[in-house]
């Protein structure tokens, strides 16, 4: 028998040794809670028994305590005992057969928390049989027969007596001697024992049932430790038999076995093992030796990971660093021409120029924060793409136009050569012009004044490619694998003289990815200029393209009567956003109702002259964005209903737009928003 078979062999037969014995364990444990449950019964009935025979008792002293006191105390404590016992009176928690006792002596007060039940009703819950039952309920008649002598001395000492009827009508002097006469008669001594003859009848009865019941339990109890028994001596044997097996079969071709591999340390052969077990040995001593070069690898991975962690760990220090000099650098220019300006000691082209600068740092600290929340729906998958079939063509031409002033300013010649014919591409128009933008404005940032850029489009095969050329810094060799890492840079002097997280370069790699296409850079080294590559499949389906929008200036531009006449009902919580699009709009003319809550920009669209367009923020107190619109959709056409509506939030994600669509917005402007953008936003949704 080999290895595995003896394994398989002995772990079943022990399991089913060790199943049979737990099972045993389980049904002997099953039979000691029937005995154990049949003794509770037992105890259970004898408290009945005793209970009817101690309220008799106690019923008898109240009476006779009463005859001989004449204290009322005794006839309260007796109906009230009589109460209990009929189930017209709670039984307190802590009745037993001193409770009477007690409560004559004032020792205990009078509990109604328990439960108001008669004492044959549980006698019946029991589960008696139908001869112990009928003998426990003569038990009681026959003390409810005292009762009726015992009430008849109460009456007596009060001067009533029986009208024959058992109603306690005729009147006469109270007799003790007649109530003494009831209590302690003859009579009363006989009905009293007659009262324990079916009492013990039922106890004989009911110890009989319950011993048979007993020795029944203790006789399968002693068969099945017997079958335990047999069992575990059964296991012992397996036991010992798999434990002789193993030594012979396993552990001493194992003790060889490191013989061998100590001797291959040493660089001696082993050799030929015999057939049986010894195959499986000579295989075990293979995988050990696999197994420490496997381990020499582990470490050296580990090794690598490390290394790896700590770089990481450095570059984590590194963007932390580098993520603080660039938020603060654009915020010490903004507070400082700030407080200068509102200081007042400025004035013409000083303020005009401290504007200038706070609105350029502006656009730079908001740049940043777009990167990171980018990399940061890249990261955790997030970004949707609207994928259509496009005319890349022109979305490069778009973008080259929009960088256009930027380029004439630093005096960079850009040149292109956009093959028009190319094939359509399928993909996000957005996020397109985003990829083109981010290399477009990297050629820029790192190209010198008087420098070259140069932008190719052309489709090669089943690919388009997209080629950005410069004339900057260039890139090292050695930097070249890190190029589209995430926030890496070549020199950290870099973004003290460019700015920047170094977020870019990877978020056009994820976007071009995203797209199923590729990326690549290109550097003859520092100082000689680089090249951004993109290779994007083409679509293979004939539907009609979508041309892009041309990222050019607004028509509306100069014009500031754009939204002469247009009524626009803007409702934001915060005070400055609501001032600034109010300043906006106002300046283009439009009409413009402010609400500080979703609930007063309910209540004015109601009140006020129906407005053209509504702007709203989404996270407001009490009612969001979200809400507002549903309600306002709610209305009839009348009221408003249908009024066009921007969502105008700092909730930015693809998502969020989406669910502003879906909840009944035409449009969505994420903040800081542009003033010619929400102009824009606006006239298209008025038709102007």
């Amino acid at each position: 028998m080999n290895i595995k078979s003896f394994t398989k062999f002995s772990n079943v037969a022990l399991a089913l040794l060790l199943t049979g014995i737990g099972a045993l364990v389980f049904h002997s444990l099953s039979i000691q809670q029937e005995i154990y449950s049949s003794e509770r019964h037992r105890f259970r009935a004898f408290l009945l028994a005793d209970e009817l025979l101690q309220s008799s008792e106690d019923l008898t002293n109240m009476a006779r305590y009463y005859v001989v006191t004449e204290d009322p105390k005794y006839e309260q404590f007796f109906f009230q005992i009589l109460d209990i016992r009929e189930g017209r009176r709670a039984r307190p928690l802590n009745y037993s057969a001193p409770y009477s006792h007690l409560l004559v002596a004032d020792e205990i007060p009078v509990a109604e928390e328990g439960e108001k039940i008669p004492l044959l009703e549980l006698m019946h819950r029991e589960g008696f049989s139908d001869q112990e039952f009928t003998l426990l309920k003569e038990s009681k008649e026959n003390s409810d027969n005292l009762v009726l002598l015992e009430k008849r001395a109460f009456a007596a000492m009060k001067g009533l007596y029986d009208d024959g009827q058992g109603n306690f009508t005729v009147r006469r002097a109270p007799d003790r001697e007649f109530a003494m006469d009831l209590l302690f008669g003859e009579r009363y001594v006989a009905k009293k024992a007659a009262i324990m003859i079916p009492i013990q009848k039922f106890l004989d009865s009911f110890n009989e049932r319950m011993l048979a019941e007993s020795n029944v339990g203790s006789a399968r109890l002693e068969r099945q430790i017997m079958f335990e028994m047999v069992l575990i001596f059964i296991t012992l044997l397996a036991t010992a038999g798999i434990i002789f097996y193993t030594r012979l079969g396993i552990l001493q071709p194992l003790a060889e076995l490191g013989r061998q591999v100590a001797g291959i340390t040493r660089g001696t052969r082993p050799s030929r093992y015999g057939q049986s077990a010894s195959n499986e040995v000579a295989a075990l001593g293979e995988a050990l030796i696999l197994a420490d070069a496997e381990k020499r690898q582990l470490l050296e991975n580990e090794r690598l990971a490390r290394n790896e962690a700590e770089r990481a760990s450095q570059l984590k220090d590194e963007f932390l660093a580098t993520l603080s000099h660039e938020l603060r650098t654009p915020l010490n220019a903004i507070l400082g021409w700030s407080q200068l300006i509102l200081n007042g000691n400025m004035k013409g082209e000083d303020v005009h120029r401290g504007l200038e600068t706070i609105e350029r740092n502006a656009r730079a600290q908001n740049k940043l924060i777009e990167d990171l929340l980018e990399m940061s729906s890249i990261i955790s998958g997030k970004v949707r793409l609207d994928m259509q079939q496009l005319d890349v063509s022109a979305l490069v031409e778009a973008a080259v136009e929009s960088v256009s002033p930027t380029v004439q300013a630093k005096g960079i010649s850009l040149q292109k050569e956009i093959d028009r014919r190319t094939g359509p591409v399928s993909g996000d128009s957005n996020r397109l012009q985003q990829i083109f933008w981010n290399l477009l404005s990297n050629a820029i940032k790192f190209t010198p004044k008087g420098g070259k850029i140069e932008v190719m489009v052309e489709q090669i095969g089943s690919y388009l490619e997209i080629r950005i050329t410069d004339s900057g810094l260039g890139i090292s060799p050695d930097f070249m694998p890190y190029v589209f890492d995430r926030f890496r840079q070549a020199d950290a002097s870099l973004t003290r003289q460019y700015g920047g997280l170094g977020l870019g370069l990877a978020i056009v790699k994820q976007l071009v990815e995203l797209h199923g296409g590729t990326v690549r850079a290109e550097s003859a080294g520092t100082g000689k200029g680089s090249s951004f590559i993109i290779n994007l499949p083409l679509a293979t389906s004939d539907k009609r393209r979508n041309e892009p929008s041309p990222l050019t200036r607004d028509s509306f531009e100069g014009d500031n009567s754009v939204l002469s006449g247009v009524k626009v009902l803007v409702i934001d919580d915060e005070l400055d956003a609501r001032e600034l699009i109010k300043r906006i709009l106002t300046h283009y003319q439009a009409s413009v109702t402010t609400a500080a809550t979703a609930s007063q920009g309910l209540m004015l669209l109601l009140q006020i002259d129906k407005p053209d367009v509504i702007i709203s923020d989404i996270g407001m107190p009490e009612k969001n964005g979200y809400q507002l619109i549903r309600d306002v959709r709610k209305l009839s056409r009348e009221d408003g209903g249908e009024t066009p509506a921007i969502a105008l939030t700092a909730f930015a994600r693809p998502e969020d737009k989406i669910s502003a669509i879906n909840a009944g917005y035409q449009g969505h402007l994420t903040k800081p928003v542009e003033p010619r953008e929400l102009i824009s936003a606006i006239s298209r949704l008025i038709g102007r």
